[in-house]
């Protein structure tokens, strides 16, 4: 239902819909949200080349990451996948850290906080902000 629901936001023209419930399949239902992205189909072909760049990843990174991740390639995303709607669990506590510091909340407090949660994505923060 869910993957239903974001191809009728983009087929409404409301790509912010779409992309919060395609991003959010990420930590609810993985892998079908695996599936999704892979497909020829899928029709926010932006999203879809930037799962595939996540897939080229080393280390790679668990689908649950693909929120976090886009983040940091795509930091207008923010506004797609809004924290509240991020787990409780240890994804969405990275997801919302690595929210904060993009969006210029950069304190070495928060970077601890997301180097205890997840360290790759505090690595991959920081090389995309001193590369």
């Amino acid at each position: 239902l869910v993957l239903a629901h974001g191809e009728a936001c983009w087929r409404l023209r409301d790509p912010l819909g779409a992309r919060r419930d395609w991003m959010g399949l990420c930590w609810d239902h993985p892998l079908e949200a695996e599936g999704a992205f892979a497909t020829a189909t899928f029709p926010d072909r932006q999203l879809a080349d930037l799962w595939g760049a996540f897939g080229d990843l080393e280390p790679a990174l668990e689908t649950e990451d693909f929120p976090a991740w886009v983040l940091l390639s795509e930091p207008g995303m923010a506004v797609a996948l809004p924290p509240e709607t991020a787990p409780a669990d240890e994804r969405g506590a990275a997801y919302r850290l690595l929210r904060r510091l993009i969006r210029g909340d950069d304190r070495i407090a928060l970077r601890r906080e997301l180097a205890e949660v997840h360290p790759e994505l505090l690595r991959l923060f920081l090389g995309r902000r001193y590369r």
